[in-house]
């Protein structure tokens, strides 16, 4: 596994459920830890400016931290993989998959990993 690829928050987790172009995903606090979820999941309100409003129908797009850390983990295991075997690749693109959750590269960059989420398990349309 590479050592450095959480270092420096240089990974985002992006909402691409619905939405006309990818939404960053925030931390929450759950009943059984933190959460990152998509800013439309709360209502809006003081707390929640980017939350959803009162006749719009909330995003319930969510990631634990533990499917996030797997994602995480795929990511990093192949672009390991490749580099032991001199390939310097964009991962941008790329598609994991993890339980029911989609997850794609939207953007890899040495300063910035962008993935974006859906989570089919927490998704009821």
């Amino acid at each position: 596994m590479i050592l450095n690829f959480w270092a420096h928050d240089n990974i985002e987790f992006y909402c691409i459920n619905k939405h006309k172009k990818p939404v960053k995903m925030t931390i929450m606090n759950g009943q059984t830890g933190q959460f990152y979820a998509c800013p439309k999941y709360m209502l809006r309100d003081e707390a929640h400016p980017e939350g959803h409003d009162a006749d719009e129908r909330a995003c319930s797009n969510r990631l634990s931290v533990i499917d996030a850390e797997q994602i995480v983990l795929t990511l990093s295991k192949e672009v390991e993989d490749d580099l032991v075997n001199g390939i310097m690749g964009d991962y941008t693109g790329t598609i994991i998959h993890v339980k029911q959750i989609d997850a794609k590269v939207l953007d890899y960059s040495d300063s910035k990993i962008k993935i974006g989420i859906v989570n089919r398990r927490a998704i009821k349309d």
